[in-house]
């Protein structure tokens, strides 16, 4: 059976909520950590320090070990959410950040093929558990900085001769919606937090489950 490895956030996680192996015609594993961030990203260190993910907030689905990846693996990397509502604001290094990710994904997913997605877009608020987990900063200010990570992404891969990235406009119409608001927030955390519904986390795992069936 064919392989597949999805990297990637808590929004990952929450996806991954919806695998049934039992019924895909393909060996996928999701790999998604809380906060995960480009920031400062070492696949290298992950695997070293053995780092659990986390595993879902409904509970029906196991986190696994950060484990070296075997040859021919398709990896699909889905990270960067959390750079531009909080990091890419504030440092404004884009281009720096994308080239620090895309040659550390290469060098260590060295004989896998590898696939970008850009980043889950921003939603409209910054809808957090409490006041002052995480700096604030308008749509705008995280819009600029989303419209940047993409473009440094699109114009690095196409130095590299690498394949294009998926588009956040492809998440958009996978999703239904054009705008991230609390029509699609998911409800049955305690608290707000930036993260799709059931519904919507749904649509995005039948999307990834065919985008890697149709890259390998």
């Amino acid at each position: 059976m064919k392989k597949a490895l999805f990297v990637g956030d808590c929004h990952l996680a929450r996806v991954y909520e919806y695998h049934d192996e039992t019924n895909c015609p393909i060996d996928i594993k999701f790999w998604g950590l809380a906060g995960l961030k480009v920031f400062n990203l070492d696949f290298f260190e992950l695997e070293k320090n053995k780092k659990v993910s986390s595993g879902t907030e409904i509970g029906n689905k196991d986190a696994i070990i950060f484990e070296p990846i075997e040859d021919e693996t398709l990896v699909i990397l889905w990270i960067g959410y959390v750079d531009i509502r909080q990091y890419l604001p504030k440092y404004n290094n884009a281009k720096e950040l994308i080239k620090n990710y895309v040659d550390n994904a290469i060098k260590y997913f060295k004989n896998c093929k590898i696939l970008f997605i850009e980043p889950l877009p921003q939603f409209d608020k910054m809808y957090l558990k409490y006041e002052g987990i995480s700096p604030s900063y308008t749509y705008e200010e995280r819009e600029t900085q989303n419209k940047l990570f993409n473009k440094y992404l699109d114009e690095y891969l196409n130095e590299l001769g690498l394949t294009k990235s998926v588009k956040q406009e492809k998440l958009f119409d996978v999703l239904g919606v054009k705008q991230l608001d609390e029509n699609v927030l998911r409800k049955i955390a305690p608290h707000p937090v930036d993260s799709l519904s059931e519904e919507y986390n749904k649509k995005l795992y039948d999307f990834f489950t065919d985008l890697a069936i149709k890259n390998l």
